[in-house]
């Protein structure tokens, strides 16, 4: 984590904020605007419209919050504190106006002794569906202490559940605040949950982790051994900074034997991966756009008399005619299909993992049952988009005119 970044990172949408730590100071305030789906469905992001439509038809869910942060660096610089608000959008819209207030102050003029949650209206404060104190250390580790939880309108979902989905909502919104996501995809961020105490922390996360390796190990791909690695570097840098010697000793899966596994049977893999189908359609793709090339030139050539045909071989000049003005689109259809057939080749165990990782940031009534139901309806859209291409490309090709012989 990096302090002096705060609010630089876009990721699900920009921070608004207001800081002094980049000119020696130590104070940050800064709001966002964040929607669960963000975290549940990546590709969704830019797409609000549609998020709202998957988060109440798939997920039986409403998360449009605003979450506003405040917090100072400690003294060493290692570590910072403050707090968080979750606010709903329309409260939000009505109590804005005083915080764009205070984000507009000069941030250098406060000293060291400022509290800034007393520079807010505590009125208005008080508006926020939760809000919490937290601590986090510049390895990641965050300490979150609810302050308090605003009751809920569905019985359904018990207090603590609640609790639990704002806090986690809480400690994303901190790690986007504070990393940036430079070399990764932000939705490839492993540590996904928050626990009661920091025991149960390092005992799940570890156990996440090491899942998550030997998932990706067990899928034969040079992609996913790469993954598996980048996960056990994760997991060795999680053991050194968060658990203890002792902690380290009395685990049973050896990180060093298992990265030594993965990278003897990296070059069986790849050569197995070569001779692959995905890879010979992807060989097949390329070959048919260069046919493509070939044919197209050639036609336009012979459309402007730039190559002479022959009277006796007229029927090329048919032939040409025929497949620009007719076979074209179904020949490039045929690439599109081409393509469509490697991506489902593609969705190995892993991407779906993911997937489902994701979904498990969401708290409130998320079942994966709905998700399995709306992959089928996905999946089941694209099969028949598939067929009806397939039908539409014979049809163009056998209602083409008669080549003269």
């Amino acid at each position: 984590m990096s302090f002096t970044l705060s609010g630089t990172s876009a990721y699900p949408r920009q921070f608004h904020h207001s800081t002094n730590i980049g000119t020696g100071g130590r104070h940050f305030i800064g709001f966002q605007h964040r929607n669960l789906s963000d975290t549940t469905i990546p590709f969704l992001t830019d797409w609000p419209i549609l998020r709202s439509l998957v988060d109440s038809w798939v997920f039986n869910k409403d998360g449009n919050f605003v979450f506003l942060c405040l917090f100072k660096v400690a003294d060493d610089r290692e570590s910072a504190n403050g707090r968080i608000y979750a606010f709903e959008r329309n409260v939000w819209r009505e109590v804005r106006a005083s915080f764009d207030a205070v984000l507009n102050e000069l941030p250098a003029s406060w000293d060291d002794e400022t509290v800034l949650h007393d520079e807010f209206s505590q009125e208005n404060l008080d508006k926020a569906g939760y809000s919490a104190r937290f601590d986090i250390k510049r390895n990641g580790v965050t300490a979150i202490d609810t302050l308090s939880v605003a009751p809920d309108d569905r019985p359904e979902i018990r207090a603590e559940r609640l609790e639990h989905a704002f806090a986690a909502q809480s400690y994303f919104c901190l790690r986007d605040l504070l990393h940036t996501h430079r070399f990764h995809s932000p939705s490839s961020d492993t540590i996904i949950d928050v626990y009661d105490d920091l025991d149960t922390l390092k005992r799940q996360v570890n156990f996440g982790l090491m899942r998550r390796a030997l998932s990706a190990r067990r899928v034969q791909t040079v992609e996913a051994q790469q993954r598996a690695i980048g996960i056990i570097a994760y997991l060795k840098a999680f053991r050194i900074n968060v658990m203890s010697a002792a902690d380290r000793e009395a685990l049973s899966f050896s990180l060093d034997e298992t990265l030594a596994a993965i990278n003897a049977s990296i070059p069986l893999i790849a050569a197995k991966e070569f001779r692959s189908p995905k890879n010979a359609l992807d060989r097949l793709r390329l070959k048919v756009i260069a046919g493509i090339s070939i044919i197209f030139g050639y036609a336009a050539l012979i459309k402007d008399s730039k190559v002479l045909v022959p009277q006796q071989l007229s029927w090329v000049r048919s032939l040409f005619t025929f497949i620009q003005e007719r076979i074209g689109l179904a020949l490039l259809s045929t690439v599109l299909l081409i393509w469509f057939i490697q991506v489902l080749l593609s969705l190995k165990n892993g991407k779906r993992d993911d997937i489902l990782r994701n979904t498990s940031r969401v708290a409130l009534a998320f079942r994966v049952r709905r998700f399995a139901i709306f992959e089928i309806v996905v999946a089941t859209g694209m099969l028949t988009g598939a067929l009806l291409l397939i039908a539409w490309i014979f049809e163009t090709l056998l209602s083409g005119p008669a080549i003269p012989g």
